[in-house]
């Protein structure tokens, strides 16, 4: 049997879209071998001091998603990637309780399969990030040896996020422009979010950025300018509005 946590309980008493199949999840999850904490903001499941998966909701489902999904075997093909760049987590979605219990035994083999992985100690093997490179990117490089040399000498994983970001405009001015706000970042070996402050709400003040979740703390995580966490739960409780131009709802 799992170990719960109360918070969940209370996470769960709420009234939240898709509450009953979430419910039921959480309900199986602890008949097996996890501990149960918050992360995230989410329900997160644990074994053998790891990660193992997250429970959560889209707008179309509720979902658990697998960190080493891609190590599953899957012979129904029931798990789905979460986005495009996904490279390693890997998640199962229910639109009904009823889908659930169907689908029960399916559930505890994937999660028993995800329990002995962390136990093995396996990790995922990404190799080297085969993620084509935008042509303006590559002019960019090749014209500039200083960018060149920084580019080079990031993680995989930073030059990654920069290639996603760049890739993710449609138009050639947009990705030119994405290139040249990114080169001071990339010259001192940051990712794209790099180290700096993040505010924590749906959208920066600075370059509207959805960046998080409103009212909470800001953190060290990226470019944006933070606004405090008083003034953030002042303008809620009067409600006024994300950044009122007015001092007097600080």
């Amino acid at each position: 049997m799992g170990t719960g946590d109360p918070r969940i309980e209370r996470y769960l008493a709420k009234d939240r879209p898709w509450q009953d199949e979430m419910i039921a999840l959480r309900g199986l999850l602890l008949s097996e071998d996890l501990e149960e904490t918050l992360k995230w903001r989410s329900p997160c499941y644990r074994a053998h001091g790891a990660n193992v998966l997250m429970m959560d909701c889209l707008k179309e489902a509720a979902f658990i998603s697998f960190f080493k999904g891609v190590l599953l075997d899957d012979p129904d093909g029931r798990l789905e990637m979460p986005g495009p760049n996904s490279r390693s987590a890997r998640y199962l979605k229910f639109t009904s309780v009823e889908e659930i219990g169907k689908a029960e035994a399916a559930i505890r083999d994937l999660v028993r399969q995800a329990i002995q992985i962390e136990k093995d100690g396996r990790k995922v093997a990404l190799g080297d990030d085969d993620m084509d490179l935008p042509e303006e990117l590559i002019s960019a490089l090749e014209e500039d040896p200083e960018l060149a040399g920084a580019w080079d000498e990031l993680t995989p994983g930073r030059r990654r996020g920069w290639v996603v970001h760049i890739s993710g405009a449609k138009q050639a001015k947009t990705r030119l422009s994405r290139i040249e706000k990114a080169r001071p970042q990339i010259l001192v070996g940051k990712g794209l979010h790099g180290d700096g402050f993040r505010c924590m709400r749906r959208a920066c003040r600075n370059c509207g950025t959805p960046c998080g979740r409103r009212g909470q703390r800001a953190v060290r995580t990226g470019p944006h300018q933070p606004e405090p966490a008083g003034r953030v739960l002042g303008v809620l409780r009067k409600g006024t509005g994300l950044w009122p131009r007015n001092s007097s709802a600080a």
